[in-house]
């Protein structure tokens, strides 16, 4: 009966599904750090549970150790021959599972009741080999997405199934990953893998000094390094202090590095996430299922070079100051210096701002693709104090510089339900200088729109293709205003506004008389760094397509906001109770990173980097991006920002 033995085994998890040698998911995370010679990695050790909230338990690693097994039967020698295995047609009895393709040994299928590949597989008594996101409206893989692992933790998968030894399965590929953890061929001279084939290598994308963030980073901060050909720290838990956590990855770096997510959720901080560190991208994009979201307190970035990408900072109220307590009373996102690139953040629920820059001095930043909604409005506090007789704060976005000139791009955002400063710009020394590129932003439901704020020696303005709708907090009629004491000069095209609230988006452009206060008109743009300009009605859809944290996978606050644009509704809030508080996330599953290089597995066989080494820093392809950056860049959809 040694096939009963072996089955008993491989339903208890005890071998190998992909001959890899890696230690399951649902084992936990390992608690070995690793370091290489070519950039520390970083890991977590122990999985900790956060506080739960509203039904939502911070999630960390699970961690559930897997135990051998017994062969329940040894067999005799006329024993009864094992019965003929159900094959793929019990996986098509289930209703909620669908087979894809069938062969004797080898099933493919989709399941979408939350069942998991190793269920899925083990009904037709055979084994998980490789798993990915199902293609929507289809029986088959998206390997636009990362790939998984086997371990349950999604809603629905496209599974492949085999019995017995993995047969490799190439079919057409002449390179990459063979199913069973090998390749089918390395790729001669200099081409490279890419989907099986071996290609010509892309144009060089980053050289010297001309190396945007990512593809798609535009504007004043698109050449922002961050944590590139530094080390990587590894995310594994959600509580708000501790090695694994967010504030140790960020907090205790040395050098460059570029924190990934092992783990989806909230994270519950209990005081301000200050960093002090420079060169550092924070990829949020990484993380499995829902994403992760900070929540409670604010965090405040003060560096150079800084990357932060598909976060989402919603501070709330819980943690807030009262008349005899301290607390919160700040930005839910606030960064200061030179080289910063905030791209696909949501940021709202702040008690000041929900995304600001400054007050330090700052220069060459870039805020694009982001929502910036529901700044709190009656929370009885004004500038850190409390203040019983406030009328009421909310508000988007300050950019104020202290100590120098500063530039900044603010491209392609969502500014809706805030009172004011939507956004605001200036400086707070009168010697001081700043030019601003305000372009293709989307406000709705303002009762202030953009404007200058604070004294400066010049300010310079690009406002173009900006769209402003009307919505039931809506006051002011002006896009922009500028004021007396800071010798403002703007330069205006294409702009829009849609005043009548009729769900229709039939704005219109009302030229220099939506421009208030005092200012100068120029004739000719500020020359800074470019963004690709679209017309004001095509801003409005990009922005309300792509915007925000995750497009691909938005969570509650962020549908409920586009929502509220599409339908003409909603408005200001005093507290995030106001609208339901945060919702659900989804923790997913993590793909398998073996060598814990940033890379899942998966990815790196399919694109010719080494799963079984640290090679986060090497650049297989050419294009002078790092491998590491490759996979940040195929993780976030930059190419056609889907």
């Amino acid at each position: 009966m040694a096939w009963r033995f072996a089955l008993a085994l491989l339903l208890l998890g005890c071998t190998d599904p992909i001959g890899t040698g890696h230690t399951p998911l649902d084992q936990g995370a390992s608690s070995d750090a690793v370091s290489r010679t070519d950039g520390a990695l970083l890991d977590a050790v122990s999985p900790e549970v956060g506080v739960p909230d509203e039904g939502v338990a911070d999630e960390g690693v699970s961690d559930q150790g897997v135990t051998d097994a017994e062969p329940a039967d040894q067999g005799t020698p006329d024993a009864e021959p094992p019965s003929v295995p159900p094959g793929c047609d019990a996986i098509g009895q289930n209703p909620e599972w669908q087979v894809c393709e069938a062969a004797a040994d080898r099933c493919t299928a989709v399941f979408t009741d939350g069942a998991g590949c190793a269920a899925v597989c083990a009904a037709a008594e055979m084994r998980c080999v490789e798993s990915f996101e199902n293609a929507e409206g289809a029986c088959a893989a998206d390997r636009e997405r990362p790939p998984l692992g086997c371990a349950d933790g999604h809603q629905s998968d496209f599974c492949v199934c085999q019995r017995g030894e993995c047969v490799p399965e190439c079919g057409e590929s002449v390179c990459g990953s063979d199913g069973c953890g090998d390749v089918c061929g390395v790729c001669a001279g200099e081409t490279i893998c890419r989907n099986g084939a071996c290609v010509a290598p892309p144009e060089v994308l980053c050289s010297g000094d001309d190396c945007p963030a990512f593809p798609g980073a535009e504007g004043e901060g698109r050449n922002a390094r961050g944590g590139r050909g530094g080390d990587v720290c590894r995310v594994t838990r959600l509580a708000d202090d501790g090695e694994g956590s967010l504030r140790r990855c960020l907090t205790s770096a040395d050098g460059p590095r570029t924190v990934v997510f092992a783990v989806a959720g909230y994270i519950n901080l209990r005081s301000t996430l200050q960093v002090r560190k420079s060169n550092i991208t924070i990829a949020g994009q990484t993380a499995p299922g829902d994403g992760v979201t900070v929540r409670d307190w604010g965090v405040d970035i003060r560096g150079d070079h800084i990357i932060i990408q598909h976060l989402r900072f919603r501070a709330g109220d819980r943690q807030k100051a009262t008349q005899n307590s301290a607390g919160f009373t700040e930005d839910s996102l606030s960064v200061t210096g030179d080289d910063l690139m905030i791209d696909h953040v949501s940021a709202s629920w702040g008690i000041d701002e929900n995304l600001s820059a400054g007050p330090g001095a700052f220069r060459r930043v870039t805020v694009q693709y982001c929502i910036i909604s529901e700044g709190l409005h009656r929370t009885r506090l004004f500038h850190g104090e409390y203040d019983a007789d406030h009328p009421g704060h909310s508000m988007g976005g300050l950019y104020k510089s202290r100590e120098g000139d500063s530039t900044i791009s603010i491209h392609h955002n969502l500014f809706a339900h805030n009172n004011n400063r939507n956004p605001a710009i200036g400086n707070y020394e009168p010697e001081d200088t700043f030019d601003a590129d305000i372009r293709n932003n989307v406000i709705y439901s303002c009762r202030n729109m953009g404007y200058v704020s604070g004294a400066s020696r010049r300010v310079r303005l690009n406002y173009i293709g900006n769209y402003g709708v009307f919505g039931p907090a809506s006051r002011s009629t002006d896009l922009f205003r500028g004021n007396e004491d800071s010798n403002v000069q703007i330069f205006q095209r294409g702009n829009r506004i849609d005043l009548i609230q009729n769900r229709r988006f039939d704005g219109v452009d009302g030229g220099w008389g939506r421009f208030g206060e005092e200012y100068d008109r120029m004739d000719e743009e500020v020359a800074l760094q470019p963004v690709t300009t679209q017309t004001a009605d095509d801003a409005l859809q990009t922005v309300l397509a792509q915007a925000g944290a995750r497009p691909w996978s938005r969570d509650r606050a962020d549908l409920r906001v586009l929502g509220d644009v599409e339908a003409g509704t909603g408005g200001l809030i005093d507290s995030q109770s106001d609208v339901d508080g945060w919702g659900d996330l989804d923790p997913g599953v993590a793909p398998d990173d073996g060598d814990r290089d940033g890379m899942p597995d998966g990815w790196e066989r399919d694109h010719g980097s080494d799963p079984a080494r640290a090679d986060h820093n090497g650049d297989v392809d050419g294009d002078g991006y790092t491998n590491l950056e490759n996979y940040l860049h195929w993780a976030a959809r930059s190419n056609g920002r889907n």
